[in-house]
């Protein structure tokens, strides 16, 4: 009966293909395998004296017949499946949260005082990973929006300041000398 190369199923007479492994077989003739010389034992290596450093004396474990080695076969295995994970399988603290739940959120620090003492107590809760972030980035946000409005109230006092002064640069030369 024939046998497979790589899994060493036994295939019935005629099969094109493995059952097993489903590798192709082809039918070689049969040749006489060349006789196999002993290998004789090697001595170990005697180490140094003085402890020099380690030595070791190795083995060979096969004898190569053919340009191959005799007695290893690898093993086929299917592939496994990956495992299908849902929101269910993670930790209470990482699964996320619903569309209604950041609504919700967003509704409870618009209350002026008590949402933002709400906000930064979510902020540093670790109980659900997902309501932190929210809340960090509401910070954030809230951080960017002072920034800008500073920043924008500063640019319309230099800039009315600059028109008032222009202004009364157009009065005086429109009437004159303006008493005061």
């Amino acid at each position: 009966m024939p046998i497979c190369k790589t899994c060493n199923n036994e295939l019935k007479p005629g099969a094109k293909f493995c059952t097993q492994c489903g590798s192709q077989y082809v039918e070689e003739p049969e040749q006489e395998a060349p006789a196999q010389q002993p290998v004789p034992p090697q001595e170990p290596v005697q180490q140094p004296q003085g402890g020099a450093g380690y030595t070791p004396s190795y083995q060979p474990v096969a004898t190569p017949v053919g340009g191959a080695y005799q007695g290893y076969q690898q093993q086929y295995a299917p592939p496994q499946p990956k495992p299908v994970f849902t929101e269910n399988d993670l930790p209470e603290a990482y699964r996320p949260m619903s569309p209604g739940a950041y609504f919700g959120y967003s509704l409870l620090f618009a209350i002026p005082l008590v949402g933002f003492i709400l906000l930064i107590v979510f902020a540093v809760n670790n109980d659900k990973i997902n309501r932190r972030n929210f809340a960090r980035g509401q910070l954030i946000s809230i951080a960017v929006g002072v920034a800008l409005s500073i920043v924008l109230t500063i640019l319309m006092l230099v800039f009315t300041a600059s028109m008032a002064g222009s202004m009364g640069d157009m009065f005086e030369g429109i009437m004159g000398y303006l008493p005061y």
